[in-house]
């Protein structure tokens, strides 16, 4: 987990300190002809959720800044976020909707072909779509926003919520409806040209989204914000 695409292709994955989790290699070096099966779900990382270098292609892990999970998260009833969430939102968005050879369309399927290139005839490589980690717009409450809109609460920090304004929580959920877009159509540009050992794997997470503070909601797949004030840390408690 936590990796990017590169640490599946062409390095070890890094720890916070840059070396490598127990030696391993890149991840595409474990897979051979013995395989029958290879689950694999990769992006959304390299759209920088959780470390916003991926955005600008730099994949060191020399910012671990959380990425747009912190950059855009809110402190009620303050509502001020960073002022970096809206160009990470904005190049986030042109990388997962280009159509150039950084597009996620193109690396996705130039990844996939790459694991399929080592595995064999009769092998299976079973594409993993993304849970959203928002709700969508009709299914949420949060907080009254004073002047208009929602807040969807993340965590609590003593006197203060902590969270996402309601532009920000439409926008990243649509980058992930873009993002399994993506995911869908570079499995079906390699399918389509003959290669039937690949497939989006069957999954249903709809209704188990991050609860944005409502009671009564399913069980989340996704509870919350971890949040370490001293640290500066903001992850998501999956």
């Amino acid at each position: 987990s936590s990796a990017w695409l590169r640490d599946v292709l062409t390095q070890a994955q890094g720890g916070a300190d840059g070396v490598p989790y127990f030696g391993q290699p890149a991840q595409i070096q474990s897979v051979n002809t013995s395989f029958d099966t290879v689950l694999l779900t990769i992006g959304g990382n390299d759209l920088g959720f959780a470390d916003s270098g991926a955005l600008d292609g730099d994949y060191g892990r020399v910012t671990n800044d959380g990425g747009i999970v912190k950059k855009c998260l809110s402190i009620n009833p303050v509502y001020a976020r960073g002022g970096e969430c809206d160009s990470l939102l904005l190049k986030a968005s042109e990388k997962v909707n280009g159509i150039g050879q950084s597009s996620m369309r193109v690396l996705l399927r130039s990844a996939y072909r790459q694991i399929l290139a080592r595995m064999g005839s009769d092998a299976e490589l079973v594409i993993g779509l993304y849970p959203m980690l928002f709700p969508a717009a009709g299914e949420w409450t949060g907080i009254p926003v004073l002047g208009g809109g929602r807040f969807c609460v993340a965590a609590e920090a003593g006197a203060v919520s902590l969270g996402y304004l309601e532009a920000d929580v439409a926008t990243m959920r649509s980058l992930q409806v873009q993002l399994n877009a993506a995911i869908v159509a570079a499995v079906g540009d390699i399918a389509g040209q003959g290669d039937t050992r690949i497939r989006v794997a069957e999954t249903s997470f709809d209704g188990h989204s991050f609860p944005c503070g409502d009671a009564g909601r399913p069980t989340p797949y996704v509870n919350g914000i971890r949040y370490a004030p001293g640290a500066g840390a903001v992850n998501f408690a999956e």
